[in-house]
């Protein structure tokens, strides 16, 4: 059973002002105390109970930037004895190398770093003067400190779409684990900021593949976009040789990432900004059940645009969060999607013969099955952080 993942936000400060932010506080709140955060786990679990799951969930902490508060590591120990395996989101940049090792022993499982340009001169046109050098020496902290570290970006059109593919060098250079691509949402900054998000998404994912099966990546890559299911079915040799290419992290029809901000206890699903509730006065496991939002998100219709297409049972269309910023709601057709994806000629082919291998292997066959079973099974221990 795939569980439920907690995003909480613990403050809304940051240490920097970046241009493509969602957030719009000009004075954000006073961040939640420690009571507030345990309550918000309880609440959680009491979701992820209703739905039958058990075990060790997933627990993001976000903001703003989490680093910022003193008591992220008692954060992090609650939250471990509340039975999370905690990960991070933050731009690094306030970390050396006693924060990181703090971070470490008091059980922080992940991080994951944003990192918007594969040179200086892009990311500081992002996220401001002086935070390449920062973020860089925050990214080794962790390391060395033996965190696991994503680095993360965001797909900006004229700004670092051609140079994305070459984040996957600095995974290598830094020794992370793995890279993460996702596209932009029109809110907060981006909207003041006047930047397009409209971009040939599609192109620039296939880039970074060719990038990685050149250069002979082996580590995570993580398409964090409905697009990316196309990838899989797009043509045969398109993903392989990725052992760890991930394509399947979206999926609106199981609604699974709770977004909660501890500060004023809004609940919001994944990246869509549209409020669902608050946890003052509302119970979660009731909104998260029954609202409207996401049974629509659960049960979308087809689009006129994608009828046929063999990656619409995993794409649903594309992005919520990307659509309802641009054509004002969330079941609207992703404009980036370059069309429907039907299987006739090659791709037919391609399919038949995929089938018939998995009706009659041969030994080559199952040796290689035998070997992509361990190789996940290794690999889905790190993957369910992520």
């Amino acid at each position: 059973m795939r569980r439920h993942i907690l995003q909480l936000s613990v403050t809304r400060r940051c240490n920097l002002h970046c241009r493509h932010c969602y957030q719009t506080d000009a004075d954000p709140p006073p961040d939640p105390p420690i009571e507030t955060i345990e309550r918000v786990f309880e609440q959680f679990k009491r979701l992820a109970r209703s739905y039958g799951e058990r075990g060790r969930h997933v627990l993001n902490l976000s903001g703003g930037e989490p680093t910022l508060r003193g008591d992220l590591e008692e954060i992090i120990r609650l939250a471990g004895r509340r039975g999370f395996a905690v990960r991070l989101s933050t731009n690094a940049t306030a970390l050396d190398g006693n924060r990181a090792r703090s971070l470490r022993r008091a059980g922080l499982s992940a991080a994951q770093v944003s990192l918007d340009g594969a040179a200086r001169e892009t990311h500081e046109a992002i996220r401001g003067p002086g935070t390449w050098d920062r973020v860089n020496r925050g990214i080794r902290a962790l390391v060395a400190a033996g965190i696991p570290v994503v680095l993360s970006q965001v797909l900006l059109p004229g700004v670092n779409l051609e140079e994305a593919p070459h984040l996957l060098d600095l995974v290598v250079a830094h020794r992370a684990v793995g890279a993460k691509f996702a596209r932009p949402v029109r809110e907060g900054a981006m909207i003041r900021s006047g930047w397009p998000v409209e971009g040939d998404y599609w192109q620039v994912f296939r880039d970074i593949l060719a990038h990685a099966r050149r250069t002979r990546y082996r580590r995570f890559l993580f398409i964090s976009d409905p697009l990316a299911h196309r990838l899989r079915s797009a043509g045969r040799d398109l993903a392989r040789g990725l052992p760890g290419l991930v394509t399947g992290h979206c999926d609106c029809r199981h609604t699974r990432v709770v977004e909660i901000d501890a500060s004023t206890g809004d609940v919001y699903y994944c990246r869509l900004r549209q409020c669902l509730g608050n946890l003052k006065s509302e119970d979660l496991v009731e909104m998260w059940r029954c609202h409207p939002l996401l049974a629509e998100l659960r049960f979308r219709k087809v689009p006129e645009g994608c009828a046929g297409c063999v990656a619409w049972a995993q794409c649903q269309g594309g992005c919520p969060a990307v659509t309802a910023a641009e054509a004002g709601r969330p079941d609207a057709p992703d404009q980036a999607c370059p069309g429907p994806l039907t299987a006739s000629g090659t791709m037919a082919e391609d399919l038949l013969h995929s089938a018939s291998r998995r009706l009659s292997p041969g030994p080559r066959e199952r040796l290689a099955a035998s070997c992509r079973l361990v190789r996940q099974a290794l690999l889905w221990r790190l993957l369910r952080l992520f």
